[in-house]
């Protein structure tokens, strides 16, 4: 073949895959890009053009000029599993023939291998991203949790104790067979604690209480600090004589309670509804607040 035209297409298509053969299919030159493009075959390249690629030539693309013609192809490499077509042009001289496929030519298998590597990649950031939504889900919890928690005794809120509330209310209803009570509790003398001791004797006051209602109820049953001095609890029980034992336990418990340092013994006022047929959350909490008022005016008086 004319090396001044093999000069050219070298220059004007470095990058592009080339062989050169004879008519039986000795390869008489190659580039690097081929090399690139096909490694398996570099000692070969006879074979990979006699057997492992089959051209489909476009004859409708044929064009001459001088003694060379061209002609546009497609080729399957046989071995493959992926039997992708390869696209290419071909320029002869009766002699020899120029293969020019196209740049940055990628064997089937090494297309396979890119996708599983790519896969991979994928499955690796999937993991990744699967981690980082537990990391978001414990946050959340987090967030809720704290949302719905009392900062200063650590027992729930006043959100805590609506929510389970309603809850409670829902799922009774559906059951008539079970009762609750709503009690609401709260510290006798408060004002003076905070007048005669100060606000942070009167946090501890608030801590000192909390902590003697937790070691009664149980994990099952609900506590709230829903504002200032006030407490609330939801508590499954048989009626209100086993609602009234329980108050029994409380107050006894809470008052026990000295404060450090001091001799002021805690005192608390509870009022208590026990759930009846069909309940409404706010006229509960209504209730319960009504009879605290009453209990803690016959204390006080």
């Amino acid at each position: 073949m004319n090396h001044e035209l093999l000069e050219m297409l070298i220059k004007n298509f470095d990058e592009s895959p080339m062989v050169m053969a004879m008519a039986d299919g000795s390869v008489t030159w190659y580039n690097e890009a081929f090399k690139r493009a096909f490694p398996v075959f570099e000692k070969s390249a006879r074979r990979l053009l006699t057997q492992e690629l089959e051209f489909l030539y476009d004859d409708s693309s044929s064009a001459i000029l001088g003694r060379f013609t061209s002609r546009t192809f497609k080729c399957i490499r046989l071995s493959s599993r992926n039997k992708a077509l390869v696209e290419g042009i071909s320029i002869t001289d009766q002699k020899e023939t120029l293969y020019r496929f196209k740049p940055n030519l990628i064997s089937g298998d090494e297309i396979i291998e890119k996708i599983s590597v790519v896969n991979m990649e994928l499955a690796s950031v999937s993991r990744e991203l699967s981690r980082k939504n537990r990391e978001i889900e414990e946050s959340n919890k987090r967030i809720n949790q704290l949302l719905r928690t009392d900062f200063l005794t650590g027992c729930g809120n006043r959100r805590y104790f609506t929510e389970r509330l309603e809850e409670f209310c829902s799922r009774y209803t559906r059951d008539n067979n079970k009762k609750f009570c709503v009690i609401f509790a709260d510290l006798n003398k408060f004002k003076h604690i905070n007048d005669t001791y100060g606000h942070d004797m009167g946090d501890v006051a608030l801590k000192m209480f909390s902590d003697s209602i937790r070691k009664i109820i149980r994990l099952e049953d609900v506590f709230a600090r829903i504002g200032g001095d006030e407490f609330a609890m939801i508590i499954e029980c048989s009626g209100e004589r086993d609602c009234r034992r329980f108050i029994d336990k409380l107050r006894v418990a809470s008052s026990s309670i000295r404060l450090p340092g001091t001799e002021h013994q805690l005192s608390s006022s509870f009022g208590y509804v026990v759930s009846e047929g069909t309940v409404d959350a706010q006229g509960l909490m209504k209730e319960a607040d009504e009879y605290l008022y009453i209990d803690k005016n016959k204390i006080i008086s």
